[in-house]
């Protein structure tokens, strides 16, 4: 199987890793879940020429579902799609892949004076089946910069032990938008204990999650200011910050 990589506009790309997700061949494995993931296994991870082709040649004759292949490339991002081949040796694949979008912001303390070596989460969602999570962290100016996907509707939270930012929300098309200002404010302690049973006896080692979201952010936007939905895609978007904790 020879695959091919491509950007937006149909422009090859070198360098991009490349693997299949499974292998399926009939009656071979687990009855409910006969099939093998490749792509945990080096062997089956392959880089694009100066081509942008790739080519697979242990892919199984008798393969009986079709094989979804992934591209990786920094910079670069592919959207949750399905091309895949079923039972054909010589086949040709064609994966594109989409340019990640630079976002800068600035984070300050409640002085305004810029905030420095401060975490900030991303989070993003939108109409396609993946949303976004990344990480970035200030420097001694208070300014940070995240590459996101774009069209999605994002989060941005700025914080540590001692200072957050509340929540700031926008969306994002295929421009950067203005700088992102995140203002910090002193965190308040969040406790309590977790129980089972009658008894209330303590339990140790839980993994506790605490969601920043509102799911109706999203729909107090005026509808001009919403993302496209060529598709009317029914699916719901928000995005939502998670700590957690045990």
């Amino acid at each position: 199987v020879t695959v091919s990589v491509l950007d937006e506009s149909g422009r090859p790309l070198r360098g991009a890793m490349i693997y299949p997700w499974y292998f399926n061949k009939p009656k071979k494995g687990n009855p409910r879940i006969h099939h093998l993931n490749t792509s945990g296994i080096d062997r089956f991870h392959k880089t694009t020429d100066e081509r942008s082709l790739a080519t697979f040649r242990s892919v199984p004759a008798d393969q009986s579902e079709r094989i979804q292949f992934w591209a990786r490339l920094d910079g670069y991002y592919m959207p949750r799609t399905w091309p895949g081949i079923s039972g054909k040796v010589r086949s040709k694949v064609t994966l594109r892949l989409q340019k990640l979008l630079p976002i800068s912001g600035r984070v300050t303390f409640p002085n305004g004076k810029p905030a420095a070596n401060i975490d900030v989460q991303v989070a993003g969602g939108g109409y396609q089946v993946d949303g976004f999570r990344g990480t970035a962290r200030t420097g001694a100016d208070g300014a940070f910069h995240i590459a996101v996907y774009p069209n999605q509707f994002y989060q941005f939270v700025a914080g540590n032990r001692k200072w957050a930012s509340p929540g700031v929300t926008a969306v994002i098309l295929n421009t950067a938008p203005p700088e992102i200002t995140l203002r910090l404010a002193k965190t308040t302690r969040v406790f309590g204990r977790v129980t089972t049973g009658t008894q209330k006896l303590p339990v140790a080692g839980r993994y506790l999650q605490l969601y920043l979201r509102d799911g109706s952010l999203y729909y107090k936007l005026p509808k001009e200011a919403r993302l496209p939905n060529p598709s009317n895609s029914n699916q719901g978007v928000s995005a939502y910050i998670v700590r957690g904790g045990r």
